[in-house]
């Protein structure tokens, strides 16, 4: 005779922790899934915050190139002190620097894309 043993409920205990497991698996895997999503976004923006920012940056070399172009000639003819000279000397160096830094900035975003991507 072949009588079913009592097992305490083990079996339903066990088939209840299977799927929690599961559960908990796909929890994890849409929280990965949305993470990387998440970091796509924030990369993309930041991409384009930095392009915006080297546009920027090169406009203001350029302005600031003029400037000071237009300032040499004055100082040539006397309309402008040498002191005001270096000022815009100074502008231009600062131009450049914030030029670097947008270059900088936007390499990092690119990367950051990447990764965010698994590209990288």
């Amino acid at each position: 005779v072949d009588v079913p043993v009592f097992d305490g409920f083990r079996r339903s205990r066990l088939r209840n922790e299977y799927i929690l497991r599961q559960m908990q698996s796909q929890n994890r895997q849409k929280k990965r899934t949305q993470d990387i999503a998440y970091e796509t976004a924030v990369a993309e923006k930041e991409l384009a915050f930095a392009e915006e920012s080297l546009k920027l940056a090169y406009d203001q070399v350029r302005l600031a190139q003029e400037i000071y172009a237009s300032d040499v000639i004055r100082y040539e003819q006397g309309l402008l002190s040498f002191a005001d000279l270096k000022v815009t000397e100074y502008s231009v160096r600062e131009a450049d620097q914030q030029l670097i830094r947008a270059q900088y900035t936007l390499l990092n975003a690119r990367l950051s894309l990447q990764k965010a991507t698994g590209a990288l």
